[in-house]
This record gives C-alpha cells, sequence and structure tokens, in this order.
C-alpha cells in the first residue's frame, strides 16, 4: 500500500478521459474532443465509448470523417451493449490499466485548459474519493457530474459492472447516469468532493458548445426531475443503497400508506 500511495502522490497514475455519443450528436462533438487534447496536462488518451447500437435513437453510429485525424490520441471503443450515458465509465473500464485516474466527461461541452489537470491533481493525492468541480445532494446522496468532470481512481470501480446492470434495469436510471454513478460510489464509501472552489470567478469549468437532442428535453417517465426521483426510489428500494436504506424506504412507503388510510 505505501508503495501504491507513493506513486498516486508523485502523479505517475495514467489519465484517460472517457465521453460516449448518441448517433446524431456524434458529428458535433468536435469541439469537446479539441477542448479535451488542449489542456495543461494532457490526457495520455482519450475513449470515445461507442455502442454498435443507440438505443435510444435505434440505429448504428455513422462515423464522420475527421474522426480518424485523432488517431491514436483518440480512440474509438466498440461497446457491444448500450448503458445510455453510463456507457462512459463502463465502456472504459476494459481499455485502462489499473490503477489509472479515469475522468468522464459530456460530450457537449468545450473543456477551459485547466480542467484536466485540477482534476488529475485532486485524485492522484486522495485515491479515497473522486472529484468533480460541482456536486449537489439528492437524499443521502452526493451527485457529480458528468458535465463538470467526474473523476476516479479505478479500482474504487471494480463492481461497479454488476450494480450498474442491477440500476439501468430502471429505464429512467439509464438517463440519470450521475444519479446511479454517484449512488454506487456512496454505497462503497467513496465521497465525491466538490471543486468549485478552484473555478476562477465562480463561473464553470466549461462552456456548452452545442445543444442537439438533450436529455434535459426528454418528457414523461424520461423527464429528468421525475427520473432523477422515481431512480432515487428504485435505488432505495432494490437495496442498491444498502439494506439500511431499504428498510427506510419500506417504512416510509408503510408509513405514507397509513397517513392514506387515515385520510379517507
Amino acid at each position: 500500500m505505501a508503495d501504491l500511495m507513493s506513486a498516486t502522490i508523485s502523479g505517475s497514475l495514467p489519465l484517460v478521459v472517457s465521453l460516449t455519443t448518441i448517433p446524431s450528436r456524434l458529428p458535433h462533438i468536435r469541439p469537446t474532443l479539441e477542448s479535451l487534447l488542449n489542456q495543461t496536462t494532457e490526457p495520455d488518451q482519450v475513449l470515445l465509448c461507442l455502442p454498435t447500437w443507440s438505443r435510444r435513437e435505434n440505429t448504428s453510429y455513422a462515423k464522420p470523417d475527421w474522426l480518424s485525424a485523432y488517431a491514436p490520441r483518440i480512440q474509438i471503443v466498440e461497446c457491444l451493449d448500450d448503458h445510455g450515458p453510463g456507457t462512459k465509465p463502463l465502456g472504459a473500464l476494459d481499455r485502462v490499466q489499473d490503477p489509472t485516474c479515469l475522468i468522464i466527461v459530456d460530450d457537449d461541452m468545450r473543456y477551459k485548459r485547466y480542467f484536466l489537470e485540477t482534476l488529475y491533481h485532486h485524485q492522484v493525492r486522495n485515491t479515497r474519493a473522486s472529484f468533480s468541480y460541482y456536486t449537489y445532494k439528492t437524499g443521502p446522496v452526493t451527485i457529480g457530474q458528468g458535465a463538470d468532470g467526474l473523476s476516479f481512481y479505478s479500482p474504487n470501480l471494480r463492481g461497479i459492472r454488476p450494480y450498474a446492470e442491477r440500476a439501468v434495469e430502471f429505464s429512467p436510471l439509464r438517463v440519470v447516469d450521475d444519479l446511479w454513478i454517484s449512488a454506487y460510489l456512496w454505497h462503497q464509501g467513496i465521497p465525491i468532493e466538490s471543486l468549485a472552489h478552484t473555478v476562477p470567478d465562480s463561473g464553470t469549468a466549461y462552456e456548452i458548445s452545442h445543444s442537439f437532442n438533450q436529455l434535459r428535453d426528454l418528457t414523461g417517465d424520461l423527464e429528468r426531475r421525475r427520473a432523477t426521483r422515481d431512480g432515487l426510489n428504485y435505488l432505495f428500494e432494490n437495496g442498491l443503497l444498502g439494506r439500511g436504506n431499504q428498510a427506510l424506504s419500506l417504512m416510509k412507503k408503510v408509513t405514507r400508506g397509513l397517513k392514506n388510510a387515515l385520510r379517507r
């Protein structure tokens, strides 16, 4: 353990960035990729994780000609399964050495030049946490956002795949990946620490580069607030936040049922 900790403190961890997209957005992600390659701390690898078939758009991916010009700095990872935006970490796991500093990002942002350096600096010095430029609380869980970057010490993700398979069985969680990824870390005792204090002028670490087919535009069961609420309930009720929280959720349902019965 001492050797591993000294290696991380010296900054010797590889730095890998992972993102995904959908077919209609793929032609518009070039500014995001350019910004990731133009950082004060350059990534060892950028992985673009593309499922063979998009469940959301029911089509395959037509790769633009310009994409090949970025090889080998940007590598396409062909994924058999589409886990929605959660494909960002899941698609990368089999392609990175362990340990690695893995950072997931969104495909519609132009990231500022210090973006990777600050995340990497904090992650290699504290492998018992994850980091994001913005966090917020939903229920007991602190949420880190892919839009603001979310970093991991890769050994902390070793159990995430079976957790993800259970989580995304519930379709609303497929579109709120920030929730189930953060819930997994919370369940594992890995806090997500905010780096908002490092952003100059209390701004953001990115600029929006495009707004094509945003998840926030989905309606019905997949509307963002509703999906977050229902997704959190699903995690509670299926033991994905621990047995204590599962019992607490069931007690709350019983209490609500009794209150409703008394009102009748």
